[in-house]
C-alpha cells in the first residue's frame, strides 16, 4: 500500500473537489438545455350553448365526412343527459368535415375547415409546460380561431 505525504493528500483532495464541481456544473448546464417540443392537439368539444334548453340536447346525430362533405365516413347517434359534451376527434393528417343534428329542434350544424395548426416550441428539457396547437374552424360558415389551450369548447346555439 502506498504511503502518501500530507501534501499529496491535500492535492488529491483538491483534485477530487474540482472534478466533483465540474460534474455538478455539467449537470446544471444540461438541465437548462432548450429542446424543440412538438405541441399537443387540443381536445375539441361541442357543447350546449346558452340558447338551447337541456331537452334540445337530448339526442344528437353526427356525421363525419371526408373533406368537402364527401360520403360519410361515420354516422352515429348519441342520447345525452345534462352536462354532456361531444368530443370531436380530428387528425392533422386527414381533415374531415362534420354535421351535427339536434333532432328535437330539427337543426343541423356544419363544422368545416377544422384545421389543427401544428407548432413547435422551444422548452427547457424535461419541463412539464404543455403547449397546444392552434385550431381554426367554421361553424355554419362563421370562422373562428383558437390560440392554443388544452380544451376547446365550441358552443352550439339555437
Amino acid at each position: 500500500m502506498p504511503v502518501y505525504e500530507t501534501g499529496q493528500y491535500l492535492r488529491l483532495d483538491l483534485y477530487m473537489k474540482k472534478l466533483l464541481m465540474l460534474f455538478v456544473c455539467c449537470i446544471a448546464i444540461s438541465c437548462k438545455k432548450k429542446v424543440d417540443v412538438r405541441c399537443t392537439d387540443p381536445y375539441i368539444y361541442l357543447s350546449k350553448g346558452n340558447s338551447l334548453a337541456p331537452s334540445d340536447w337530448d339526442t344528437i346525430i353526427t356525421h363525419e365526412y371526408l373533406k368537402g362533405f364527401q360520403p360519410p365516413v361515420v354516422s352515429d347517434t348519441f342520447i345525452t343527459k345534462p352536462g354532456d359534451v361531444l368530443l370531436v376527434s380530428q387528425s392533422s393528417v386527414t381533415p374531415k368535415d362534420f354535421e351535427i343534428e339536434l333532432t328535437s329542434i330539427q337543426k343541423k350544424y356544419r363544422l368545416t375547415n377544422l384545421v389543427i395548426n401544428e407548432r413547435i416550441e422551444q422548452q427547457t428539457k424535461n419541463a412539464q409546460t404543455g403547449c397546444y396547437n392552434f385550431i381554426s374552424y367554421e361553424l355554419d360558415g362563421h370562422a373562428a380561431y383558437v390560440n392554443g389551450g388544452r380544451l376547446v369548447y365550441i358552443p352550439l346555439e339555437r
